[in-house]
């Protein structure tokens, strides 16, 4: 994909992996993981800021809310209101291209300390 998107001129690259996501070349490991929890109909335990607890199961959610559905009602959560989000069991994701950051297995100091002793 070039980064000139018709301009004539060159664009930086946040800018063009912000279109690349939206154009839907690359998925966020947030909308993977919404998509795979809505997918699966898995109920969740949301942890929101005011330090309450609200289980239910995720029915939507856009860029800034989360449409949750908890005691047979629906709740409109926004985002920034939500600290995380537990499921009730292990959710595959596929993470594509990506891979962890280290490895879990294997004592990975030295790689971020050099050689810490």
């Amino acid at each position: 994909m070039s980064n000139y998107y018709g301009t004539g001129r060159r664009l930086n690259k946040q800018f063009v992996r912000q279109r690349e996501r939206n154009m839907g070349l690359r998925k966020g490991l947030q909308d993977e993981f919404l998509n795979r929890l809505i997918e699966e109909e898995v109920q969740v335990d949301l942890f929101l800021r005011n330090e309450s607890v609200r289980s239910g199961q995720i029915l939507a959610y856009d860029n800034w809310s989360v449409l949750v559905l908890a005691q047979d009602k629906q709740y409109l959560f926004f985002k920034a209101s939500i600290m995380g989000i537990i499921p009730e069991r292990p959710i595959e994701i596929d993470l594509g291209h990506r891979e962890p950051p280290y490895d879990l297995v294997s004592d990975s100091s030295e790689r971020y300390y050099g050689h810490y002793q």
